[in-house]
């Protein structure tokens, strides 16, 4: 034929248009897919870009994650984005304000087998892009690592694959576990008819989105309204694509007018959520209003790919973790136990749909061959393919350990929430997960801790210290700190980490080692005046947290020693201590700074007092800890005392004087103190009394 090309020169050439079509099948994807047209269908380069040799870059051998140099393409506002197919090709992987910017890009090239993210190292290529960003990667007849992605539609039989091989695969790690009729009131949207029906033990998808800001409470009713918004009518049209009937929606499936059809589910939102099939979640857009992209009216960011040469690039598009990461929806209260509690999870973004689950990840741009990535019992990826112990960003299960609900605690309280009153409401899911999981109990947000399973060195301390009881976890649950001082939240305790606005942490290193005094008691005051102690009442703990009988108020009886408040100040970075005169049994007495929770300034007129809340047990060698006792920092209001602070008695954070005033340490208050080793082999005895606390 006239004009046709040689089969060994097209052979050079690389694979053709035509040949996409027919050849470009992925191994894995149940549905093929064209690639589309390179977005130039020119070889048109500028002259920077003519003298890339893309063959060899994409050829050598590397040694490196971050490859070898390509070549330095200066700032991009120089580069000939308009005219020249390979700067052009390489823009689409950067931000719009880089095209301003005047830092320096460095081409590079990669390999596949040395990145240790998102499953490369699963498959063998070469690719070129810059540190950070979306890789470039040549497509062949033969072998498609990245799939070519519609801006406007999402191949739903892609989406459907990954469902089905963890269900066929996860069987003792995705199940569900217990039934959705255990959800009292509990409706779901009927995405054939419309309707609002009951829940009838249906399998249904769940979904996850934001409010938004201006979005009121919707009048129930059994019947959808006309005009949803985009997120949700592109949830509906993603249900049915994905071969569901039923769709949960709280701001429809939940009777906002029913106080009591909102706390049962409220309190029970761990089982809506660990019992749907899949949970769609709206990471792109702030609102409802935004739609999931690729689904309706939304688009998805283009797909950059273009033929430069004889090779055909794609790109691979970014982590779609990290737009997670960066997301509006990973910021709110609400949203993060929905993300944590569900078993399989579609993250919709506005580039791509990511997938995970408690046995794998996946994303939509890149065909890896996930079952070979797999271990041989097929439960879960293998560990060279996970994020250290979790499988991508979200934990398996609500964590591994029933200590890690104070990791939890923490990541939620840097979340938002547009109502203060939600603080405990928007994490009872988390909380009651890990009561079903990990018999791990709470009071009004403080866990109660189990006993921790290494015990190796406790064998001396059984005369000095408690043993593990109820009281214990409690009381080691109450050594909370906040970044800074805060202003209390209305309606909750200031014993409570709810009971104040900020960011929280446990700062203890070896939480498994702390012990409580002999002989610590908390009773509960009841909402009716009643009084039940902690010991009993744990089993019902549940029942009294959902029903809000417990009050705010807590009787603690332990050790407490007078703190004498001397002066606040702030470090270099911010951080606000408060000084205090703490009186030692010898007659000495200790500067010692502790953290404020409040921001009221505390003042030298008031009588404050430390509640001896834990500490590390002697060693196996007879030597004090580096820990002394955890001091919870309260003040009297009339008739009741309040949390203003807390800190632990450590060499760091006090010096030493005895009856005389003369330091132990060195009298420099801002500088470290000398002689730390004396206090492994003398702990300071504060004067101490045995009280009850009534604290609120």
């Amino acid at each position: 034929m006239i004009g046709s090309i040689p089969e060994r020169k097209r052979k050079e050439l690389g694979p053709t248009d035509d040949q996409y079509e027919g050849e470009n099948r992925s191994k894995t994807s149940p549905s093929p897919k064209r690639l589309r047209h390179p977005r130039r269908q020119g070889n048109e380069l500028c002259e920077r870009c003519a003298k890339i040799d893309l063959d060899e870059a994409l050829s050598r051998e590397h040694l490196t994650v971050r490859g070898q140099l390509v070549k330095s393409l200066g700032p991009v506002k120089k580069w000939a984005i308009d005219s020249c197919s390979l700067c052009g090709l390489l823009a689409t992987s950067l931000p719009p304000e880089c095209r301003s910017s005047d830092s320096t890009y460095y081409l590079r090239s990669f390999s596949s087998k040395r990145d240790p993210r998102l499953g490369w190292k699963s498959i063998d290529t070469n690719m070129i892009g810059f540190d950070g960003c979306a890789f470039f990667v040549p497509q062949h007849h033969d072998a498609t690592p990245v799939r070519s992605l519609k801006p406007d539609s999402i191949d739903f039989e892609i989406l459907k694959s990954w469902l089905h091989q963890c269900q066929e695969m996860h069987t003792k790690t995705c199940t569900a576990r217990t039934s959705s009729t255990s959800v009292p009131f509990m409706k779901l949207i009927d995405c054939e008819t419309r309707k609002i029906v009951p829940a009838s033990n249906h399998v249904y998808v769940s979904l996850s989105y934001m409010w938004g800001a201006n979005s009121g409470i919707v009048e129930y009713s059994e019947s959808l309204p006309e005009g949803l918004p985009p997120t949700i009518e592109d949830a509906i049209t993603a249900t049915r694509k994905l071969g569901f009937r039923f769709l949960w929606v709280d701001r429809y499936c939940i009777n906002q007018q029913s106080a009591e059809e909102k706390s049962a589910q409220v309190h029970k939102m761990d089982l809506i959520y660990r019992n749907s099939e899949i949970t769609i979640i709206a990471v792109a857009g702030q609102d409802p209003t935004y739609g999931l992209p690729g689904v309706g009216q939304r688009n998805r960011s283009e797909q950059g790919c273009a033929r430069i040469g004889k090779h055909f690039l794609i790109s691979a598009l970014g982590d779609p973790r990290d737009l997670v990461k960066k997301s509006a929806w990973i910021t709110r209260g609400w949203t993060y136990q929905e993300g944590l509690l569900s078993r399989r999870r579609l993250v919709f973004t506005d580039q791509q749909v990511y997938y995970e689950c408690y046995g794998m990840y996946c994303c939509e741009a890149l065909n890896f061959p996930l079952h070979e990535m797999h271990l041989k019992s097929g439960q879960s990826l293998q560990k060279s393919f996970c994020e250290g112990e979790n499988i991508g960003i979200f934990p398996r299960e609500v964590g591994a350990s029933p200590w890690e609900i104070l990791e939890r605690v923490e990541e939620y309280s840097q979340k938002s929430l547009s109502h203060a009153s939600d603080i405990l409401n928007g994490i009872l899911g988390v909380l009651r997960a890990f009561e079903s999981v990990h018999q791990v109990g709470h009071c009004s947000g403080i866990p109660i801790l189990p006993p921790p399973k290494t015990r190796a060195r406790l064998a001396t301390d059984t005369a000095e210290l408690s043993p593990w009881n109820a009281c214990t976890g409690f009381f080691i649950g109450l050594c909370w700190d906040l970044e800074g001082t805060s202003n209390r939240r209305p309606g909750f305790p200031s014993w409570s980490w709810a009971g104040w606005f900020g960011r929280i942490s446990w700062e203890f290193n070896e939480v498994k080692y702390l012990r409580t005094d002999p002989g610590i008691k908390l009773r509960l005051e009841l909402q009716d005046g009643q009084i039940a102690d902690l010991d009993t009442a744990q089993e019902s703990l549940q029942k009294l947290n959902a029903s809000s009988a417990l009050s705010n108020i807590i009787r603690i009886s332990a050790w407490t020693t007078p703190i004498q408040y001397r002066r606040s100040y702030s470090r270099i970075n911010g951080e606000v201590e408060c000084e205090t005169r703490v009186e030692l049994e010898d007659g000495g007495y200790l500067h010692w700074r502790f953290h404020p929770t409040t921001s009221m300034q505390l003042s030298t007129d008031q009588a404050y007092i430390g509640i001896h809340l834990a500490r590390e047990p002697p060693s196996p060698e007879g030597f004090a800890g580096p820990t002394g006792p955890a001091l919870m920092v309260v003040c009297d209001v009339g008739d009741r005392m309040e949390r203003v602070g807390f800190g632990w008695i450590r060499p760091i954070d006090y010096q030493m004087y005895g009856a005389d005033g003369v330091g132990e340490y060195d009298d420099d208050e801002d500088g470290p103190p000398l002689m730390v080793n004396s206090f492994y082999a003398r702990r300071p005895v504060l004067v101490k009394s045995w009280q009850e606390i009534r604290l609120g």
